[in-house]
């Protein structure tokens, strides 16, 4: 009796928010931290980014560790 019917478009766009949600720090991730970071071919230079742009390491392993939602 209390429960609450949600219409289609009310449950797509609830669907469409938690897919964004769990998107954005996977573009974040795939798309800004790893090409900032890596150098493929040169481990010295990817070493030197990753101890250069800390920060941006970090956040690249929290982005992962929410979108894989562990």
């Amino acid at each position: 009796m209390g429960e609450k019917e949600y219409s289609l478009k009310t449950r797509g766009r609830i669907v469409f928010l938690f897919w964004a949600l769990y998107a954005a720090p996977a573009i974040y991730s795939l798309q800004y931290v790893r090409p900032m970071l890596i150098v493929f071919g040169d481990a010295v230079a990817t070493v030197n980014n990753i101890m250069t742009h800390e920060f941006l390491f970090r956040m690249g392993i929290v982005s992962h560790l929410v979108q894989r939602g562990q």
